[in-house]
């Protein structure tokens, strides 16, 4: 009896500590989306104090590192940190997906002289996804679009179209952004616009294809359609990915744009703008310059979440010049309502 008593402890008390366990990494998890979603917006804190505090890093928390590096264009340290995420999860077909899309970012930044060394590791990064999942479509699409580069970069066009075709034949979607790919990569536009067209209509609320079509048109400085293709990306959800966040909001962003720039529709760029603020709201001076952007658009401005995020960033932000335009565009906002 007594065995039997001490057999059933010692399995609630593995039990509990399972649950324990898996409790405390879904707790982890979640502060690592919120501080992820908190980079974006330009805000570090939360990020800090997790990759501060954790002794063994997570595969999240290791990207999280990395990208806190990124938000705080700490370039050496980044780099270190891609190197050790590529050697410690070299087997993973996202490991590099993430990375390509750092080491691309990290070119944007550095000087022009650095450029092509990064690029360079974003090609790389991304054949590399490709091989790591032979038979995932999204995967092999990254790396059929890699090899469309400049041989200067690490690219092989001459190896797109046969991995165009086998991505085809896995999936419809996948295939016709690969077909997309090569269409424009060798300058066959109006042949790739067909192709996105099909594919629009196809998966109508797809944020890939959609993200795509807009970016084809812009290529093509066919810019209300390509506006009109970004709104609808921004209307649609996007992936939970980094990157998959970062395109989601320059869709949003890019419809103001269009619509500030180039003088197309107002309405969806005023739209976008307001979808993007219902996503993310922190007193961020990235968040303040959407709200300008509307402001440009409008001129007569009452929405709720402008006033929200305005009187969040005069709350709660120390910049005292960031205080000061925001409190000027309440005063504008106040002088709009009626009385």
């Amino acid at each position: 009896m007594n065995k039997i008593l001490l057999k059933n402890i010692a399995l609630f008390s593995s039990l509990f500590l399972t649950f324990n366990l898996i409790a405390k990494e879904r707790k982890l998890d979640m502060l690592v989306f919120q501080a992820k979603k908190a980079l974006i917006q330009g805000e570090s804190q939360l990020a800090k104090k997790l990759i501060s505090n954790e002794k063994k890093p997570s595969y999240n928390l290791l990207k999280l590192k990395i990208l806190y590096y990124l938000e705080r264009d700490n370039i050496d340290k980044a780099e270190r940190s891609l190197n050790e995420f590529e050697l410690q999860y070299f087997n993973v077909a996202d490991t590099y997906a993430f990375t390509s899309e750092v080491w691309r970012s990290i070119g944007h930044k550095v000087s022009i002289f650095s450029k092509s060394y990064y690029y360079k590791k974003a090609v790389k990064a991304k054949i590399t996804a490709g091989n790591k999942a032979p038979n995932d479509p999204k995967y092999l699409t990254m790396k059929a679009s890699a090899l469309g580069q400049s041989s200067q970069y690490g690219g092989n066009s001459s190896l797109q179209e046969q991995l165009a075709q086998k991505i085809k034949a896995l999936d419809k979607k996948w295939g016709l952004i690969a077909e997309v790919n090569l269409a424009q990569n060798e300058d066959n536009l109006e042949q790739a616009s067909k192709l996105a067209i099909q594919a629009t209509k196809l998966f109508p609320q797809d944020f890939d294809v959609l993200n795509r079509t807009a970016k084809l048109f812009w290529t093509r400085s066919n810019y209300p359609s390509a506006q009109h293709y970004f709104y609808q990306a921004c209307t649609s959800k996007s992936g939970d990915q980094w990157h998959s966040k970062i395109n989601w909001i320059n869709a949003c962003s890019q419809t103001a744009i269009f619509a500030i720039e180039k003088n197309v529709n107002k309405d969806k760029g005023k739209k976008a703008i307001i979808n993007l603020l219902r996503e993310y709201q922190l007193p961020t001076n990235i968040n303040f310059e959407y709200i300008k952007m509307y402001f440009k658009l409008s001129h007569t401005v009452s929405d709720p979440i402008i006033y929200k995020v305005l009187q969040n960033i005069v709350e709660k932000n120390s910049d005292v010049r960031l205080i000061k335009e925001a409190k000027g565009l309440l005063n504008k906002m106040s002088l709009n309502q009626p009385r």
